[in-house]
């Protein structure tokens, strides 16, 4: 769940940054979810198709939240 997260907050900037076209947020956030997700079977298992700069993140995410919990 923390990588679909950290994964959407991401494609969310991309497209922000590219800015092709105006989408309001909350329905991105339904697209992303509930048809994006679904379709690519987006679970933590499968991030091979991710660039590895957002997995190295994920990495890193995990890393930091067992820091914390020590």
């Amino acid at each position: 769940m923390l990588s679909q997260v950290i994964i959407f907050l991401q494609f969310h900037q991309l497209v922000k940054m590219f800015n092709f076209f105006f989408i309001p947020d909350f329905i991105f956030f339904f697209f992303f979810f509930f048809v994006f997700s679904p379709v690519t079977g987006l679970t933590t298992n499968t991030l091979s198709y991710i660039p590895k700069g957002w997995v190295r993140q994920e990495e890193h995410y995990k890393q930091m939240r067992f820091r914390v919990r020590l």
